[in-house]
């Protein structure tokens, strides 16, 4: 859902951690409009971008927490510290994103995929490039192409991490039991995902839901 705030314009999304969500805000900024395939498009959406989010979170959780306010309710609620990908998952996704030739701007964490079909996604990820602490990132999409759909499965399976898509009967998944394993304690709703092809199946009912909602705000048909 967007929120406009400032002058700019906001989109929710949500993080679920030991059966809480967390909700924040996140601004888009104007770049290129994308239609439903991820190609270019003449419209620029009345000047916003909109995107359908996946959460990448790692798989490698920690038992220490600590006490933080949700901004939006003020609820205290007790936030997970201490997770991070492991230096193997780290090295392999810089591989990744190297194969991919997806750039980085000196100024961003954003990692920029374009693929030879026209399509093309933001990967938002902190760190990545430094010894810090990495928990996870953000996929923004604005459509669901195939080499699209491969990239994030390979992002969760080179990261060991889990997605979490920001839509309605979503659900956390991985791409192997081993992970699965390994994050049922926080997710037993966890599902395991054995291709690119299975994700798209999975995502396509919160995406056109998506894309209508995108819709009915920019006007467009």
């Amino acid at each position: 859902m967007g929120l406009k705030k400032d002058g700019l314009i906001f989109e929710t999304f949500v993080i679920y951690h030991f059966g809480k969500s967390w909700q924040f805000l996140k601004p888009h900024k104007k770049i290129a409009n994308l239609n439903q395939a991820g190609h270019s498009s003449p419209s620029e959406a009345k000047g916003t971008l909109m995107s359908f989010d996946i959460f990448f979170q790692t798989s490698r959780l920690s038992d220490q927490t600590e006490e933080a306010v949700n901004p939006f309710t003020g609820e205290v609620m007790q936030k997970p510290v201490g997770e991070s990908l492991s230096p193997a998952d780290r090295d392999a996704l810089r591989e990744l994103l190297t194969s991919h030739g997806a750039t980085l701007p000196l100024d961003s964490n954003c990692y920029q995929f374009n693929f030879s079909d026209g399509s093309g996604f933001e990967l938002f990820m902190d760190h990545l490039d430094s010894d810090a602490d990495v928990s996870g990132g953000m996929a923004a999409l604005r459509g669901l192409s195939t080499e699209i759909l491969n990239v994030l499965y390979a992002l969760a399976e080179a990261g060991n991490m889990v997605m979490l898509p920001a839509m309605e009967e979503t659900r956390p998944l991985v791409t192997s039991r081993e992970v699965a394993d390994r994050v049922a304690s926080r997710w037993p709703d966890v599902l395991v995902l054995t291709s690119a092809e299975d994700l798209g199946a999975f995502l396509q009912q919160g995406f056109a839901g998506w894309k209508a909602y995108r819709d009915r705000v920019t006007g467009e048909d």
